[in-house]
């Protein structure tokens, strides 16, 4: 399991967002308002997957903003579990329940094969696993990230264990109400879970939700850390990508 470790003095501004769900162009427009340097760091707190329609551009855009120096880090969410599952697996069920075929169909516009494969074809000969940058990418982002003074995670924090003891399964997919507990001396930043008013939520113990439900209700936030202000980002389009999915967020 994979925890990397930071240091938030090496930074100027630390920017968190969570739960994008390929609205490519609500990132765009956070990116905009933020203005991100190279001497900052965003943190990406998990699921920007399924649901949306441009999942392929959003992973894209990290991958960029990585090479081109910047400091970008993203979590796995439960999401991102589903569709490592599935792309080891081949069984698509679960995955798709959950948004997922949104997400072969963004990658499937992407490639190369379009004009050549249906998108049947293409799930059959290349998929997702054909796709190197994203794959290796996909392989190297942490579960947790662990700060001086901060933790992150996509879901929850086990606070009966010690950071090196968590396990993989609680920190992705859990919906424990793990605030009334945290005694780690660390302000634990967490989204999976979104909230219905599309604000940010301040529990007890210094932990804080960022999912505002990008999906739900057409809003990402952002927070920075070292400032506390909270930034949000409403879809222009207003075309929230609900469909038949469940809501395992």
């Amino acid at each position: 399991m994979k925890i990397e470790k930071i240091n938030e003095n090496d930074y100027e501004r630390i920017f968190l967002t969570s739960d994008i769900h390929g609205h490519y162009l609500m990132f765009k427009d956070l990116l905009d308002k933020i203005k991100l340097t190279k001497k900052d760091l965003l943190i990406i707190l998990g699921d920007s997957c399924d649901r949306g329609f441009k999942t392929y551009e959003l992973y894209k855009k990290y991958y960029d903003l990585e090479k081109e120096g910047y400091n970008i880090k993203h979590l796995r969410g439960n999401h991102e579990d589903m569709l490592i599952k599935a792309m080891e697996s081949g069984d698509n069920e679960h995955w798709y329940r959950n948004g997922g075929e949104k997400t072969q169909k963004s990658f499937y516009n992407n490639s190369e094969s379009k004009d050549t494969l249906t998108f049947e074809e293409w799930l059959e000969h290349e998929g997702i696993k054909s796709v190197k940058w994203f794959v290796e990418w996909l392989d190297r982002i942490p579960i947790m990230i662990s700060g001086k003074k901060n933790l992150f995670v996509h879901a929850a924090f086990d606070t009966t264990k010690s950071e090196d003891e968590q396990e993989h399964r609680f920190l992705i997919w859990d919906r424990n109400d793990f605030w009334t507990n945290n005694k780690t001396g660390k302000a634990i930043y967490f989204g999976h879970t979104p909230s219905k008013d599309g604000k940010i939520r301040h529990y007890v113990n210094d932990v804080h939700c960022i999912d505002t439900g990008s999906y739900k209700n057409g809003i990402i936030a952002c927070v920075e850390l070292k400032t506390a202000k909270e930034i949000y980002i409403k879809d222009k389009e207003n075309k929230k990508a609900k469909g038949k999915e469940n809501s395992e967020d």
